[in-house]
């Protein structure tokens, strides 16, 4: 579900951007979007709630990690 726009934070870079909030999995989660700086798909809302769910962004980035790899 689309949720508006919301600024993202990179776990790679650091760089914050404004993007597309889209919902995860019918969860309160947002899909990781790419980051515009350095592409890394490593990236979450930034805010207080996000960092007390960085545990779960790390398994979601996982998951997305090993299906880049499978998929090469």
């Amino acid at each position: 579900m689309h949720r508006g726009t919301t600024e993202f934070v990179c776990d790679q870079c650091g760089n914050r951007f404004m993007d597309v909030d889209l919902e995860f999995m019918a969860t309160s989660l947002s899909v990781p979007r790419q980051c515009p700086q350095c592409g890394s798909w490593h990236t979450m809302p930034s805010g207080i709630l996000s960092m007390l769910r960085k545990s779960s962004y790390r398994r979601i980035w996982k998951s997305m990690d090993n299906q880049s790899e499978h998929e090469k």
